[in-house]
């Protein structure tokens, strides 16, 4: 058999349909190997987010369930006066009131700018909002009791104060007491502690 006696035409046909099978076969397989990538990618993608976004579900569970178990301790620091703004004119108020309900003789008082109350505290990241208001009496008192009514009227007022320091000194002229002039004289300091209510 030579050459010229091959019939190209009669192979060429017969070759033609198993060639463009195969042609089609061959983008099939591109092409299935391409969506399946992308299925794959988008599957990933997919997991990615779906755990992303349990990580964010169990933080914001964590979170509500913090804000519950704190929320009635809030609510209380809150009515105390505690998470509030500075209110010195309710403590002038109380002050002043006190003082005349208790028949002091004289009462001076002055109230230093807020601050930020860190004196005590640790470093900790929740309590370095706090701030102080230092409040400074100068007291005539006719009886030693008188101080403790008056701090008492004052933890009536709005807010949460602690007394810092207090010294007593007799000044009274008589050897006993007299009711009309003061006896003792009080010099106290005393820190309002407020946590403004917007954090």
């Amino acid at each position: 058999m030579k050459q010229d006696d091959i019939d190209w035409t009669f192979l060429r046909a017969g070759l033609q349909l198993p060639l463009i099978g195969l042609l089609i076969s061959v983008v099939v397989l591109a092409a299935s190997n391409f969506v399946r990538a992308e299925a794959e990618r988008a599957r990933l993608s997919s997991y990615e987010t779906m755990s992303q976004l349990e990580t964010e579900s169990a933080e914001l569970n964590r979170r509500r369930e913090t804000v519950d178990s704190y929320r009635q301790a809030y609510q209380q620091l809150q009515a105390a006066g505690f998470i509030a703004d500075e209110n010195r004119l309710e403590w002038v108020n109380a002050l002043r009131g006190g003082a005349e309900q208790l028949g002091l003789p004289y009462l001076r008082y002055s109230i230093q700018a807020q601050r930020r109350f860190d004196d005590t505290f640790p470093d900790d990241d929740a309590l370095t909002n706090v701030l102080g208001s230092r409040m400074e009496l100068q007291l005539g008192l006719i009886h030693e009791l008188d101080l403790l009514r008056l701090i008492d009227r004052l933890a009536a007022a709005p807010g949460v104060f602690v007394v810092t320091g207090c010294a007593l000194r007799w000044v009274g002229q008589a050897a006993l007491p007299l009711a009309s002039s003061p006896n003792l004289s009080a010099e106290c300091e005393l820190e309002w502690l407020t946590i403004p209510g917007q954090m």
